[in-house]
């Protein structure tokens, strides 16, 4: 039987989370659906249902109040092409507008018809902290120091993580100076016709001007990272960011089967007990 750790490249291919997940740059926000996040609680649907209703009012209105402008440039009986041109742009930014509607609402459908499946409970009931897994049909097995159990008491906060891939940071730089503005007294040639067999006679000392000189310097060249906001995941593969929401926990005891190497919830439907070796 294989050891999970040995075989942590393919619990993490089998185990990809980037299709659920998009950025929308204009704004700055990332879009997250239910394989992206730890599923623990009904109230995380409410959560991002509200967040995303929310986001998607916000943009409305702003494509509501360019459709506005757009009737009021209309109207202009003077400098047309201007006019022309100005409403031509606001069309182009309602199109982007309308892009990243759409993107909100593919989100809000996943979380409107997802429900927090009745996961682990069997594995739970039979669960022995000293026994080896195979969970799901996955190529390896669950070692007992490959996972573990987390607990949330009633009345505890209820709290879970997002993920992301790690992006292309951009390289970041500064401008320093290598050499600093001067001048300097130097001899130019007076008169092109000077005639003078002294060479000295036909030169004039004039003060010219260095402006400074400057180069680039690298302090960061462009990487895989985390954008802001966004840790590196224990995997080392993606990023994640803690998300605490303002509902407690009501049931006497929810209990949580995580990974150990990726700190994400285990989802269990089909297991059973396997040789440790």
């Amino acid at each position: 039987m294989l050891h999970k750790f040995l075989l942590a490249f393919l619990f993490l291919s089998f185990n990809q989370i980037n299709a659920q997940s998009d950025y929308l740059d204009r704004i700055d926000a990332y879009l997250v659906g239910p394989d992206n996040v730890d599923l623990i609680h009904d109230s995380q649907s409410e959560y991002y249902i509200e967040k995303y209703q929310l986001l998607r009012e916000n943009i409305s209105i702003e494509k509501a109040d360019n459709e506005a402008e757009i009737l009021q440039l209309g109207q202009k009986n003077f400098n047309r092409k201007k006019t022309v041109e100005e409403i031509a742009n606001i069309k182009e930014s309602n199109k982007v507008l309308d892009a990243e509607i759409e993107k909100i609402d593919g989100y809000l459908k996943l979380w409107s018809v997802w429900e927090l499946p009745e996961k682990n409970v069997l594995f739970l009931k039979s669960y022995e902290s000293k026994k080896c897994y195979q969970i799901d049909g996955q190529a390896f097995s669950y070692f007992p120091s490959d996972y573990r159990l987390d607990t949330l008491e009633k009345g505890s906060l209820i709290y879970w993580n997002e993920k992301i891939d790690q992006e292309m940071l951009d390289f970041e730089f500064e401008i320093e100076e290598v050499s600093p503005a001067r001048s300097e007294w130097i001899k130019k040639r007076a008169d092109r016709n000077c005639l003078s067999a002294e060479p000295d006679d036909c030169l004039v000392w004039c003060l010219k001007e260095f402006p400074a000189q400057y180069d680039t310097v690298v302090i960061q060249p462009a990487v895989l990272g985390c954008v802001d906001g966004f840790n590196l995941d224990k995997s080392g593969e993606q990023c994640e960011r803690r998300i605490i929401s303002e509902d407690k926990v009501t049931s006497e005891l929810q209990v949580k089967l995580i990974d150990s190497l990726t700190d994400r919830e285990i989802r269990v439907q089909k297991f059973e007990i396997a040789e440790c070796n």
